[in-house]
């Protein structure tokens, strides 16, 4: 079964503050209190659609995840996303200026 989450803020600040390294980061740091190395496998396949502004999760191996584990997503990706998204309008805002 694969995680699927609806992005909520503007198209033009993920296009333009959106990593995936970022997030594997953060989400390696909120799953397992370390910090996420290139050099790690992960066992996610994570994929976003800009026009669907849809963010997807899956197992590798192809099994489910667990309901606990999309709670936790939920947080997580959440989270990247709403300081991705101020991240940007203060970028914005000192332009700007």
């Amino acid at each position: 079964m694969v995680y699927s989450y609806k992005v909520l803020i503007s198209k033009e600040a993920v296009r333009e503050k959106y990593e995936l390294y970022s997030l594997k980061k953060h989400m390696m740091f909120q799953l397992h209190g370390y910090t996420y190395n290139p050099y790690d496998r992960i066992n996610y396949t994570i994929k976003l659609s800009l026009r669907t502004m849809t963010l997807t999760i899956s197992k590798k191996d192809g099994s489910p995840f667990s309901a606990n584990k999309w709670t936790v997503f939920d947080e997580i990706i959440s989270d990247f996303f709403e300081k991705l998204e101020v991240e940007f309008i203060q970028e914005k805002e000192i332009m700007e200026e």
